[in-house]
């Protein structure tokens, strides 16, 4: 069993010095054992913000 997911495109909805907003269209594989597998297609917007010098997640919701 597996996942694969590829981001197909993607765009900045906010951004300034220590947050960025952006909207994420992707394609996802998922496989199990025998079975064929399933490709869906979604969206997702993430929010990233610079913390101690490293950019980390604050945010990730699915549409």
């Amino acid at each position: 069993m597996g996942t694969r997911t590829v981001v197909t495109r993607a765009g900045v909805v906010s951004a300034d010095d220590d947050r960025v907003t952006a909207l994420l269209y992707f394609t996802q594989e998922a496989a199990r054992t025998g079975e064929p597998p399933r490709t869906t297609a979604g969206r997702a917007e993430v929010t990233v913000e610079r913390v101690d010098g490293r950019w980390l997640v604050s945010d990730l919701r699915n549409f």
